[in-house]
Formats: C-alpha cells, structure tokens, sequence
C-alpha cells in the first residue's frame, strides 16, 4: 500500500467522462459478440456452527469474507473459444427458495485474542452482485454466490438461488477493453398494472444489450430487454398486466462484452406509483 501511494499503479487507466449522453447501441461490427449460455442448479448442504449461526455450501465450498456471512460459492468453467475472452455475464432467468429468520454465520478472522462474532447490519441485499467472471487461473469461470442476506447477525431473511441462468459475452481476445459500461440512470413509473421503465447509459465501444431482471412473487425472476430511443436518446420498455409489487435490476452490456449491474447497491429498484384523483361534484337534492 505504502508503494502504491508514493509511486501510483501504473496499471490502471482511469477515464472520467463529462457527463450523461446518449449512447447508442454499439456499432453493426460490435454486434457479433460471441456468446455462451451457462446453467446451474447448486445443490446445497445446510451446516452450522450451534453457537454462531447457519450457512450453505455448495459441495464444501463457501465465500467468507471478514465481518460478512459466511454463504455458499459455486462456478463453472466457461467454454474455451478460439481467439476469444469471456468478458462478462448477465442473468437471464432464475428461481430461488426463501428462509425467514435465519441466523447467519459471520465470518471472523482468526487472531490471538478471542471474539465473539462480529455486527452486521445490510438494509440491502448482500452480495449485491453475486456473480462475475473470472479470468484469473488455466481456465476462464464463471463465479458464482447463490445466495444473498438481508438482516443482521441475529436474524434475517435468506434468499438462496436453486436455478440460474447466464449468458456470457466474448470478444477478441486482443481486446484490452475491460472497463464496463457507466449507468448514469435508472427510472420506472408505474400506473395500475403497466409500468414504464428508462435507463441511461453510455459507453465508448457502444451498448451491445440492456436488460431488466424481475421479480414480483420474490421466486422467480425473469429478462425483459429495453431497446434504444433515438429521440429520448435511452433505453426504454414497458411492462404490462403486472400483478404484483415489482423489483428489478438492470444490466448493460457494452460492445466489448463487459458488463455493468446496477440494483440500487442491492435495494433494488421499484417503480414509483402515481395515483391520479379525479374532482367529484356533488348536488344536493
């Protein structure tokens, strides 16, 4: 850290923008991106540490970060294609199974002195983001967190994923652009059962994908596209017949196959609800 600070990273690049414009999707030649789509289905063992708390794994892996819950890790190998990176993924459907009043483990280092387990406390959803590639090894991965928490370290609700579905993004591998996408901003209204959805974004190489993953039952989340707006210069798309209090996430994708998501720093988004009230006249008789 100390050299860091006296010599800086040379490494890193860091590119400041001078604020939200319209970016279009990428160019014709970016939109050959290849893909692949990856399925899993963790299968989930229940363990527990009597006087500290609960947790998952899959196949005795976990991810435990200090002061965090200990929760359950899981991947797969991506696909090795000639000439050609993984850069990103983005959820395309999943279906989880929901615990209330569950008493995490969180994770604490192991020192010389003694303690008990640490606070924590997450309005939001922790991981916010579950999932990433990783390119790091002999072999590219697709990285995974099937589960997220919300509570504190007494209690709360765990939401654990049984089924995911990805689809991951590749490009030339003498492509050195690893920077994701910028989201600049994410709105909704919503009206009786429809709802409008707007997503602002911008990225040098162009915007190859945005989309939307929803829920309104908190079990099964679903895709649902924007396309482009020249005129409003934004993503835009519309949800009809909805049935239910409806949360989402967005993800955009950028003509490089990198890959931005953005759920509110995991509150995830809702849309806002107007209601329109009418005059009422009355005569009396």
């Amino acid at each position: 850290m100390i050299e860091a600070t006296l010599y800086g990273l040379p490494m890193y690049r860091l590119s400041i923008s001078a604020g939200p414009t319209a970016s279009a999707p990428a160019p014709l030649g970016a939109s050959s991106l290849a893909t692949e789509t990856v399925s899993l289905s963790p299968s989930f063992q229940w363990e527990t540490e009597p006087e500290d708390g609960d947790y998952y794994s899959v196949n005795g892996e976990v991810q435990a970060s200090p002061g965090r819950p200990v929760q359950p890790l899981t991947g797969q190998a991506l696909p090795t294609k000639s000439g050609q990176t993984p850069h990103g993924a983005v959820l395309v459907g999943a279906t989880c199974a929901t615990e209330e009043s569950f008493d995490p483990l969180v994770s604490v280092p192991v020192t010389d002195t003694t303690r008990s387990e640490p606070t924590f406390e997450a309005e939001s959803w922790f991981p916010a983001n579950p999932w990433a590639v990783n390119r790091f090894g002999d072999e590219a991965r697709l990285t995974v967190v099937p589960a997220q928490f919300q509570g504190d370290q007494d209690g709360g609700t765990l939401r654990r994923f049984t089924q995911l579905e990805f689809q991951v993004y590749y490009t030339d591998t003498a492509s050195f652009d690893f920077a994701a996408p910028i989201v600049w901003k994410v709105d909704s209204v919503a009206m009786g059962n429809d709802a409008d959805f707007w997503v602002t974004t911008e990225d040098p190489s162009g915007i190859q994908r945005v989309l939307m993953a929803y829920t309104e039952d908190g079990s099964h989340w679903y895709r649902r596209d924007l396309t482009y707006s020249v005129s409003q210069g934004r993503w835009e798309t519309q949800l009809d017949d909805l049935t239910d209090q409806l949360v989402y996430f967005v993800q955009v994708v950028d003509g490089a196959g990198n890959v931005t998501l953005t759920s509110n720093k995991g509150l995830f988004f809702e849309p806002t609800r107007y209601q329109i009230y009418l005059p009422t006249i009355l005569r009396n008789g």
